[in-house]
């Protein structure tokens, strides 16, 4: 059982997963926090699986979740709330326009005894940049 089971849905997210496992992982360890990478993939037909497969070997906690039918963000989300190891979830996007380096301070949002804590560019210190 982990403490928090980080979310990830992903479709053809070739470029960007390695990048956002890694960020992730390295949050996890400069916190101690004893987390879960969880990915649910909608079958990409590049070759985000196959890497998230290779990133499996030697990180015991990711997990990936290869959904085949029914494809979208929102069933994706869905999915890894049923399949999280944990009583805390977090959803991030592989693209990176979530940082990482906020999960500790949402984290301790919901130990502060929260139900929820959601995250927002339009709130002070928030912000969107060269966002299409």
């Amino acid at each position: 059982m982990y403490d928090l089971t980080v979310i990830i849905p992903t479709f053809k997210e070739e470029s960007n997963i390695g990048t956002i496992i890694e960020s992730v992982d390295a949050v996890f360890s400069r916190n101690a926090i004893n987390g879960e990478i969880l990915v649910i993939d909608d079958n990409s037909p590049d070759r985000t699986i196959e890497l998230v497969r290779e990133f499996q070997k030697t990180k015991q906690h990711l997990s990936l979740v290869v959904r085949t039918e029914d494809p979208g963000l929102s069933q994706s989300v869905v999915e890894g709330f049923r399949k999280a190891r944990s009583d805390i979830f977090l959803v991030i996007d592989a693209d990176l326009s979530h940082p990482p380096a906020l999960i500790p301070v949402m984290l301790e949002g919901i130990r502060a005894g929260n139900d929820i804590v959601i995250g927002s560019r339009y709130m002070e210190g928030g912000g969107i940049k060269k966002w299409p």
